[in-house]
C-alpha cells in the first residue's frame, strides 16, 4: 500500500523525480498531476499546492535535467570544439528520458542560460549577432531531430518484425550507430558555419 505523505513531505527534489519516474514509464505527454500524486502517495489537491499544472510541472522537469548540463569555458577548446563538448552533454542528458525533447516548447531558466551560453560561443567566435542566433537555431534544431530519429530508431527495434519487399535484403554488417550519424552531421555544420566566419 502506498504510504500518505504529508506535504510538508515534499520538496523540488522528491517531485522532479517522482514525475521523471512517471515520465519514462508512461510518456511525457501522459504525465498528469493525477499520475504524479499516485506516485508521490499524495492526494491531486496537495501535488496542485506545490506545482500549479502540467506544464508547470513539465517545466521543472526540463530545467532539472538540464540543470547538470555545464558550458565549456574558453580553456576548453576553440569554438567549434566548446559548441561540440556542449552539444554532446545537452543530448545525452535529453536522451536518458526519450519523449522529454517534445516537452521542450518555451525557455526554462537552465534552458536560457545554455542557449545563450551556445549564442555566447558563436559571437566570441566572430559571428554577428543575427548570424550566431541562426547557427544556434539550426543547430538547435539538428540536435532535436536526430533525437527524434534515435528514439524512433529505438521503438522500431523493440517491436517484432515484419516482413516485408525488402526481407530478403541482406542487412549492414555493421549497423550505423546514432551517434556517428549525429557527429557527422554536426561536422557538416560546422564546416559551414566555418565558411561563412568574417575574415581577420
Amino acid at each position: 500500500m502506498t504510504r500518505t505523505r504529508r506535504y510538508g513531505d515534499l520538496d523540488r527534489e522528491t517531485v522532479v523525480s517522482a514525475a521523471l519516474r512517471v515520465g519514462s514509464k508512461v510518456g511525457f505527454d501522459a504525465l498528469s498531476m493525477r499520475n504524479l500524486a499516485d506516485e508521490l502517495g499524495v492526494s491531486p489537491m496537495t501535488s496542485y499546492r506545490y506545482v500549479p499544472g502540467k506544464r508547470a510541472l513539465l517545466d521543472l522537469v526540463i530545467d532539472a535535467v538540464l540543470e547538470g548540463v555545464e558550458v565549456p569555458p574558453p580553456s576548453a577548446g576553440t569554438w567549434d570544439e566548446r559548441l561540440r563538448m556542449l552539444e554532446r552533454s545537452v543530448r545525452r542528458e535529453l536522451r536518458r528520458y526519450p519523449g522529454l525533447r517534445e516537452q521542450l516548447t518555451r525557455p526554462t531558466p537552465h534552458a536560457t542560460r545554455l542557449a545563450d551560453a551556445a549564442i555566447g560561443i558563436l559571437l566570441e567566435a566572430g559571428f554577428d549577432d543575427a548570424t550566431a542566433t541562426l547557427a544556434f537555431s539550426a543547430l538547435y534544431a539538428y540536435m532535436l531531430g536526430q533525437l527524434e530519429i534515435d528514439e524512433n530508431a529505438a521503438a522500431s527495434r523493440a517491436r517484432p518484425r515484419r516482413r516485408n519487399a525488402f526481407s530478403g535484403v541482406a542487412p549492414r554488417a555493421e549497423p550505423l550507430h546514432p551517434d556517428d550519424i549525429f557527429e557527422f552531421g554536426f561536422d557538416l555544420m560546422l564546416d559551414a558555419l566555418r565558411r561563412k566566419l568574417p575574415a581577420r
